[in-house]
């Protein structure tokens, strides 16, 4: 999204992807439908930010003094944009119709390359010293660019390249890297006999508790 909005200014925008082909993660999240965004009010919205504290969101990029710059209205808008018709589930998110990926990358693809933004695959960073250093399939290419918007993912799934790699990169630098945490959770628990029929099935409308986190 950042590269959309920069080329649309009219700026050169590459996009240096480490991975055989962009976007992994977002077609994995395609698998379960792609839950692009909950259909709710704004102030409902917000509340899902800040964590367990309930602090107020520290996103100023999409938020300014409790007003969406990229909220609800405006992620399925996008999708539309995109030629993508999007329902809303019955508890409240957003899924593309298909509940599928592919098309809406697709159409997000052609939309940047018809603005002129480059995407490089196979293009992994290596150094921060006297610009951007990458590895890729014609050796090393160094870049200078005015303005650099780091997307790295995490370190969950390496095999879709979120493999963070690039924290000693940055650590290097002096940014401070807060530790990864788990952002999901799994529980065990010893089901009556008269669950047994609902084993699998997917769990909606619950809340957890656990002391005083809900």
């Amino acid at each position: 999204m950042a590269a959309e909005m920069l080329a649309g200014a009219g700026h050169a925008v590459v996009i240096a992807e480490a991975m055989p082909t962009p976007a992994r993660k977002f077609l994995m999240a395609g698998k379960s439908g792609l839950n692009l965004t909950r259909d709710e009010p704004l102030p409902a919205f917000l509340r899902h930010f800040g964590g367990a504290t309930g602090a107020p969101p520290r996103t100023p990029g999409y938020f300014d003094q409790g007003k969406a710059v990229f909220g609800p209205p405006e992620v399925m808008d996008w999708a539309r944009g995109l030629g993508i018709a999007v329902f809303t589930g019955s508890t409240g998110r957003v899924f593309p119709v298909g509940m599928k990926a592919s098309p809406l990358l697709r159409a997000w693809l052609a939309r940047l390359d018809a603005r002129g933004v480059r995407l490089r695959t196979r293009w992994r960073w290596t150094d921060l010293e006297n610009g951007f250093l990458f590895e890729t399939p014609e050796g090393p290419r160094q870049v200078s660019a005015d303005v650099a918007v780091l997307a790295l993912g995490g370190a969950s799934w390496p095999r879709l390249g979120s493999d963070a790699a690039w924290v000693p990169l940055l650590r290097d630098a002096g940014v401070r890297i807060a530790p990864f945490r788990p952002a999901n959770m799994g529980f065990r628990v010893d089901w009556s006999p008269a669950m047994n029929r609902h084993l699998g099935a997917a769990v909606k409308g619950v809340a957890l508790r656990a002391g005083e986190m809900v």
